[in-house]
């Protein structure tokens, strides 16, 4: 160690070597930094510089959770807020309901929960009334 430079405090681990590569990171901040990467390989431009800084921002939060798992601390808040981070980042996509591409039985089953649910006893639009509970055979079981 040089001699004008500090040892480091007793009970914090030195900084591990970053680079861009993202070698010397937990595994918490080696997967945040994969999901920027992908994120901006999917941008055309990269990501844009006013969201660099959310990028900044979620691999401090990933530095931080880590640091509070080493030292016992609870990190839930840390984790929701970068959950946020990310997605400010990169934005979950919208359902643009195109029901059409989806297999015939496979919609008549999804279209069945959006129906007005059946009371027993009461006529269905079929004209037949559902047996009540109480009026069911008893079952050879």
């Amino acid at each position: 160690m040089h001699p004008d430079t500090e040892p480091p405090a007793l009970f914090e681990p030195p900084e591990p070597a970053r680079n861009s590569a993202g070698y010397g990171l937990s595994a918490i901040e080696k997967s945040v930094f994969d999901s920027i990467e992908a994120i901006r390989a999917t941008k055309p431009g990269g990501i844009s510089a006013s969201k660099q800084f959310l990028a900044q921002t979620a691999m401090e939060l990933a530095r931080n959770i880590h640091r509070g798992n080493m030292k016992g601390r609870a990190v839930a808040h840390e984790s929701a807020q970068l959950v946020a981070t990310l997605e400010l980042l990169d934005p979950p996509t919208e359902d643009t309901g195109d029901v059409e591409n989806l297999p015939a039985d496979l919609r008549d089953f999804l279209n069945a929960f959006s129906a007005a649910p059946i009371k027993p006893g009461i006529p269905s639009t079929y004209g037949v009334a559902l047996p009540r509970a109480g009026d069911a055979p008893a079952s050879d079981a």
